[in-house]
């Protein structure tokens, strides 16, 4: 097996493996609602002062996720009993029904970066500033060539 064939197996089975463990972060952020939160949070505000409101919509949401429209009446559901999201009839449409982040909402966003990003300055410090700037680079040089021959 020559060495191209063997690396792409490797990193296969890496990411098979640490696959759960991204599963796992899934169940803990209560699959999928810390995604719809920061999809929301890089959103306008509802009806700001004197400006139309944006339409931020559960199906424009379901389709950035790639999930059903009932999942996302789901995670939007379980959001707002949380207090992380509110939903407002349309003014334009009474059909529709819009949704924004609340300050709760943000805070649990916030604190989702804060964590993830602690455990990544974890993870650097223990491999040491000379193995994380070659793996930086590394992962640049990857995403670079993968691009250049992704069809």
């Amino acid at each position: 097996m020559s060495y191209v064939e063997e690396s792409a197996r490797e990193l296969v089975d890496l990411f098979i493996n640490h696959r759960n463990n991204a599963f796992r972060r899934m169940d803990k952020s209560s699959r999928g609602e810390l995604v719809v939160l920061k999809f929301l949070a890089q959103s306008p505000p509802l009806a700001p002062p004197k400006q139309a409101p944006p339409s931020i919509t559960p199906k424009m949401i379901a389709e950035m996720m790639n999930v059903s429209k009932p999942r996302i009446a789901l995670i939007l559901n379980a959001l707002e009993k949380k207090g992380e999201i509110l939903r407002k009839p349309s003014k334009t449409d009474r059909r529709q029904v819009l949704v924004s982040i609340t300050e709760k909402g943000i805070l649990r966003v916030n604190e989702s970066k804060n964590e993830w990003r602690e455990t990544l300055y974890k993870v650097f410090e223990e491999m040491g500033e000379e193995d994380t700037r070659k793996f930086i680079e590394l992962i640049q040089q990857f995403m670079t060539s993968y691009k250049n021959h992704e069809k």
